[in-house]
């Protein structure tokens, strides 16, 4: 009895659940659909322009998806797909590649075998160029447009490609402007649209099977809630802001090998790769040349600063004259410092601590302080001078010429710093003698040897009747004010003193050009100074209470070494926006006068009035007044109504079809299986070979008599089976009844026969 069962069982398992696959034109539909979806991330890749010579990484996707369907049809060996698709993808990733090199009179053979040399180097200190990102870029595309065709033809896993494709899609757009944010709302739709086909297609494939009931209203039903959900999910990833990562925990690279060697090879890897989104690097500030402006006209935001009163806020500063430009001596660099309010160096009543909070609108690992640097509220390195003890020495905050951060932070990141500014009159200062500590003058003194003498007289002119080294600043203050600021001037020459060409040749200049010349004229008179850069306090919100800090407020000052005061800020900068003198402390007006700087009496130089309005270019963060959204709100809430209203309306009509349907379903398999168990019973099993019309007619030659009953059973199991329509009246039901009873009599007195 249970062998007769487990026959039965499997008969009406194979009958069943077979899987009659998909048409050629669902398969076509399909591949097209998954290479629409894949052909938006190479499309984003290659309009980035990543190489000055690039690939063509969408010829690349086809032949890859091409080969990949030829793969899926042929019925070889899996080891042996396997490695014809590897082989395939190397040869047509090497002919790319070799399109992508330079121009070259050697043989092609040697000059694609150099270009893979370079690859050897890659974990190396060696700039390889651009031949591994090349690589690397060919490679996804293969594997992209290759595995696809598989996973949809072969798994129907949609959702596989759709994840692989988003990861590439979002890493590519994370380091692009948001411009191109375009590729994620097409990207989604499509996506959606491949994941809803290949879900209708896999219902289709079960119900032709009777794994389940689909009706074709329902298709039109789910096809119509995927459209309106996939174009509501689209609007919904455009308005939304940026998703950005929280990072969970910070690992020092140089404590990790493993770590500190990926970060080598991805070094190597994007060394020669262009930016394409706005990047403030402490690797960049390491040197600061002469021969451009540091200043832009761009109005592009980069911070937001809440603080209680405008400063000048430094990004860098730089000891060694170099005659071209500025840079950096021997440093170390100490993570998470926080340096104590009082030093020993500094007066107490010298200097009024302050905290200030920036939130970042471009990608950057530099902080921004001001003043004198206590702490900060995130991981930071302090970059520190190495002549000073740090350990024991308390010049550390002094000999603090940067602060970095140990990652890169992204935009609308925050951090908040706490320093200390001047706080002292300028007769104080100008009280504040010349003892200076050893590690400022063998420092900041430094002048290169290759100076002209030139300078050298000019700065004895100009100080010659100052005393004091606050009197000495105030004097080449004024001589530098009688210089045009100008951002439109040439170069100096070649093994030409920048410092020179600015005082003697052109006359005029920007704000390095200043702040160089005053800083090096210090020095030959005998002050302490170093040269800084940064962002003038930038635009006041009267709205929010913040500062704008644009790329349009980039600045470049020289600050001053006081015993007992530390560091302070000088302006030689001439210009209507720009204030003269000790910044924070004193203001030298254009008729000559000075007058104590009140922040607040100043505010007008940078302030926005409320009742103003100005164009503002918008932040990476994107802000969104309600009338701009209010269409899109409108016809989202419109989508979402008539997805909901589509559902319920399927649900509430189809319920009792598909009540009924599995009902009749469960019946019409429970006579055919009788059927075949009976059989079995008698010795007239069918087996796996035969099908349900010759299984009936090996019966019908055995019980002529119950011919035409058999044939109603035969009818109703095809109709339901293979037939359009699922459903019949309850003539056919009575007839299958009647027929059950006289042919499965029939066969039970053939079994008792046999006993």
């Amino acid at each position: 009895m249970q062998e007769t069962k487990g026959i039965q069982n499997r008969i009406v398992k194979s009958l069943t659940f077979r899987n009659p696959g998909i048409t050629w034109q669902q398969e076509l539909i399909g591949l097209l659909l998954s290479f629409i979806t894949l052909e938006l991330v190479i499309l984003s890749l290659e309009g980035a322009k990543w190489l000055e010579r690039q690939p063509s990484l969408s010829l690349v996707l086809i032949l890859a998806t091409a080969a990949g369907y030829l793969l899926v049809k042929w019925n070889g060996k899996r080891y042996l797909k396997v490695g014809s698709a590897i082989i395939l993808g190397m040869v047509i990733i090497l002919w790319q590649m070799y399109t992508a090199l330079p121009s070259s009179t050697l043989p092609w053979t040697q000059k694609l075998m150099n270009a893979l040399g370079s690859m050897g180097t890659l974990s190396g200190k060696t700039d390889t160029g651009t031949v591994p990102f090349t690589i690397l870029l060919l490679s996804v595309s293969w594997i992209l447009g290759c595995v696809s065709p598989w996973l949809i033809l072969k798994k129907q896993q949609a959702w596989t490609v759709v994840i692989a494709g988003a990861v590439v899609l979002l890493i590519n757009l994370s380091n692009l402007p948001r411009r191109y944010d375009g590729f994620l709302f097409f990207y989604l739709i499509a996506a959606s649209l491949l994941v809803g086909y290949t879900r209708i297609i896999t219902y289709l494939s079960q119900a032709e099977t009777g794994m389940t009931v689909f009706r074709r209203n329902g298709i039109n039903y789910f096809s119509i809630s995927v459209l309106c959900l996939t174009i509501a999910a689209a609007i919904v990833t455009w308005l939304l802001p940026d998703i950005k990562p929280v990072k969970i925990v910070n690992i020092e690279r140089g404590n990790t090998p493993v770590l500190e060697s990926v970060d080598n090879v991805l070094i190597r890897l994007l060394s020669a790769v262009p930016r394409k989104q706005p990047l403030i690097s402490a690797e960049e500030q390491s040197e600061f040349t002469l021969s451009s402006p540091y200043e832009q006209n761009s109005d592009d935001l980069q911070f937001i600063i809440s603080s209680e009163g405008p400063y000048y806020w430094r990004s860098w500063a730089y000891d060694t004259y170099t005659s071209d430009g500025w840079r950096n001596n021997s440093h170390a660099a100490y993570p998470d410092v926080v340096i104590p309010e009082n030093d020993g160096v500094i007066k107490s009543d010298a200097r009024t601590p302050i905290t200030f909070s920036v939130q970042t609108s471009v990608k950057t690992d530099v902080l921004l302080t001001t003043g004198q640097f206590r702490s900060v509220s995130i991981p930071s390195r302090l970059l520190v001078y190495t002549s000073a003890d740090f350990q024991q020495s308390s010049s550390t905050s002094g000999n603090t010429f940067a602060v970095t951060s140990p990652y890169t932070l992204d935009t609308e990141d925050r951090y908040t710093v706490a320093c200390s500014v001047i706080a002292a009159t300028p007769s104080e200062l100008t009280q504040a003698g010349d003892n200076y500590p050893s590690w400022v003058t063998d420092r900041y003194l430094q002048v290169p040897d290759s100076l002209p003498d030139v300078v050298r007289s000019a700065t004895d002119n100009i100080t010659e009747n100052a005393t004091t080294p606050h009197e000495k600043a105030m004097a080449i203050n004024r001589f530098l004010s009688t210089y045009k600021y100008n951002l439109k001037t040439s170069s100096p020459p070649e093994e030409t003193d920048a410092v020179e060409y600015f005082l003697f040749v052109k006359k005029s200049g920007a704000c390095g050009d200043f702040a160089s010349a005053m800083t090096v004229m210090l020095r030959i008179a005998g002050v302490p100074a170093r040269f800084c850069t940064g962002y003038r306090p930038g635009e006041f919100d009267e709205d929010t209470g913040t500062y704008r800090v644009l790329a349009s407020n980039r600045h470049a000052w020289a600050e001053i070494y006081f015993p007992g005061y530390g560091w302070v800020e000088y302006e030689a900068t001439p210009g209507n926006r720009i204030v003269r003198g000790i910044i924070g402390v004193e203001a030298v007006t254009f008729n000559g006068s000075t007058e104590i700087w009140d922040p607040y009496q100043h505010m007008q130089y940078f302030s926005i009035s409320s009742g103003v309005s100005i164009p503002r270019r918008e932040s990476p963060s994107g802000g969104t007044s309600f009338i701009t959204l209010l269409w899109p709100i409108l016809f989202l809430v419109t989508m979402v109504v008539m997805s909901v209203t589509i559902y319920v309306h399927y649900i509430n009509k189809g319920r009792t079809r598909r009540t009924t349907s599995k009902e009749q379903t469960n019946f019409v398999y429970d006579v055919y299986g009788g059927l075949c168990n009976l059989a079995a019973q008698a010795g007239l099993g069918p087996v796996p070979s035969q099908t349900p019309a010759e299984y009936v007619g090996l019966l019908s030659n055995e019980f002529p008599h119950q011919r035409e009953y058999l044939k109603t059973i035969l009818y109703a199991y095809l109709r339901y089976r293979y037939g359009k329509t699922r459903e019949y009246d309850d003539s056919v039901k009575w007839d299958l009844i009647k027929a059950r009873r006289i042919v499965y009599d029939a066969i039970r007195d053939r079994v008792a026969g046999k006993r």
